[in-house]
């Protein structure tokens, strides 16, 4: 559940802060952005989907949230277009592997009598996440800028892959 709270704030970091990033960079395509991370993050589920079942989930969700975490925290040293379209494809990649898994590892690890409620407060978590992430976005960007903003998005999903992993070591025992 935590996880999912680390990664949707993450995600609502760079969702709601990026235009003034980009502005603030001389680039005014956020839009473009998210049009490319989206057609990636659809991409990757219809042509790697039958994948996310023949490989370990939580290897994969923690693969791709650092391959995410990268790309979120390179986002201020976007100086052009080509940078600013190539940190949407891996950003993209990264969503669209981890999001789905999330939500699959949370039913998976869950035992059986459990599993209805916890894919609930999964969703509740995503919810959290919208919030928690513009409320403490903003507040990093009135001290420190941009630049430190997006670090911290990226930065939040190192611990979400941590507890992946963790959660699906301690269900495996």
């Amino acid at each position: 559940l935590l996880a999912t709270l680390l990664v949707y704030a993450s995600y609502a970091i760079t969702f709601f802060f990026i235009k003034g990033l980009l502005a603030q960079a001389g680039l005014a395509h956020s839009g473009l952005f998210f049009t490319l991370a989206t057609l990636v993050m659809i991409a990757v589920r219809l042509a790697g989907g039958f994948l996310f079942d023949r490989y370990d989930k939580a290897r994969l969700t923690a693969g791709a949230l650092v391959l995410s975490a990268a790309a979120i925290a390179a986002l201020p040293l976007c100086a052009g277009m080509a940078s600013l379209l190539a940190a949407a494809v891996v950003c993209g990649a990264g969503w669209g592997i981890a999001m789905p898994l999330l939500n699959a590892l949370g039913f998976v690890i869950s035992p059986p009598e459990t599993r209805g409620l916890n894919q609930n407060l999964i969703f509740l978590m995503l919810q959290a996440g919208f919030f928690l992430g513009p409320l403490a976005g903003g507040m990093i960007l009135a001290q420190a800028g941009y630049a430190p903003l997006l670090l911290a998005g990226g930065a939040l999903m190192l611990p979400a892959a941590f507890l992946v992993l963790m959660a699906a070591s301690a269900h495996d025992r």
